[in-house]
């Protein structure tokens, strides 16, 4: 992906391991459902993102419901459809002002 590139790509897991077809929430998952978790991180400079991207898909091989889909009666399929992965070139940003956006 290039510096100036916004596009998201989807991680999937390295090597497909048998799993069950759908990984269902325990009474604790559903109770925290509306709970939404996002994760950003930041670079002093650019960062290797072929091996972020790697890295990515062998931690999917241990967790593969991070690469599901959520279905409506209370689990996860797990399809490995991939977890959105995207890269921006902010150089002006400080983390003062992430929380902001």
């Amino acid at each position: 992906m290039s510096g100036n590139s916004s596009g998201t790509e989807y991680i999937k897991m390295e090597v497909s391991k048998p799993t069950p077809d759908v990984w269902r929430f325990s009474s604790l998952d559903q109770a925290c459902a509306n709970m939404v978790l996002r994760g950003t991180w930041l670079f002093a400079g650019w960062p290797e993102v072929d091996k972020l991207k790697e890295g990515m898909g062998k931690l999917l091989d241990y967790y593969p419901y991070l690469s599901g889909r959520v279905k409506e009666d209370g689990g996860i399929s797990l399809n490995n459809d991939g977890m959105p992965f995207t890269v921006i070139d902010k150089p002006g940003w400080r983390l003062e002002g992430l929380y902001r956006r």
